[in-house]
């Protein structure tokens, strides 16, 4: 499956249905040791895997559809990585920079929607109470040293900006709720 979502066996077609298929598997809970490897106690197992790794430089591709696909897999992961898990929250926090690249680059509302998604559920997930709620204050803090608060709340703003032909409500929704998060 890595194999085929980075292109490597040069079928655009298979790349792009692997793609599809990443991004389902990322919104199941189940699906952990493809991205986070094992879980153990071992560094080296508990770890992003290469095929997130794969999802997280497809992000910044130049090809629209290659870029969509790898956000809203993050976008998924983000909704159920648990505070817990330290190599997702490792993974999430290293993938904040692209995101923050593919809100101020994309063109695409899709694929800027999704990176909203996925700052909303990195910046309002509950935290594990028993490790203090520290785990998801970090992403928050991660958001906010990013330089992203001013990009939220351009996001979350009403109306169109400028350049844009149309104003997308669930990306205004998910921008807001981040911002109240990130201010909490």
């Amino acid at each position: 499956l890595c194999d085929m979502y980075m292109y490597a066996d040069g079928c655009r077609a298979r790349s792009a249905d692997a793609a599809r298929a990443v991004a389902i598997k990322a919104a199941s809970p189940e699906s952990a040791p493809l991205f986070f490897g094992t879980g153990t106690n071992d560094a080296s197992e508990d770890a992003p895997t290469q095929l997130a790794n794969a999802v997280a430089e497809a992000m910044l591709s130049d090809d629209t559809a290659t870029a969509l696909l790898a956000c809203a897999t993050i976008a998924n992961l983000a909704s159920w990585v648990d505070s817990d898990s330290a190599a997702g929250r490792k993974f999430l926090a290293a993938v904040i920079p692209a995101i923050k690249e593919q809100i101020e680059d994309s063109e695409c509302a899709h694929t800027r929607r999704e990176c909203l998604r996925a700052l909303s559920s990195m910046a309002t997930s509950r935290p594990n109470t028993s490790f203090g709620g520290g785990a998801y204050t970090s992403l928050r803090a991660n958001i906010v040293r990013a330089g992203m608060v001013d990009l939220l709340e351009l996001e979350a703003q009403a109306g169109a900006e400028e350049g844009r032909t149309c104003e997308d409500h669930m990306a205004r929704g998910f921008a807001t709720s981040a911002l109240v998060a990130c201010r909490a």
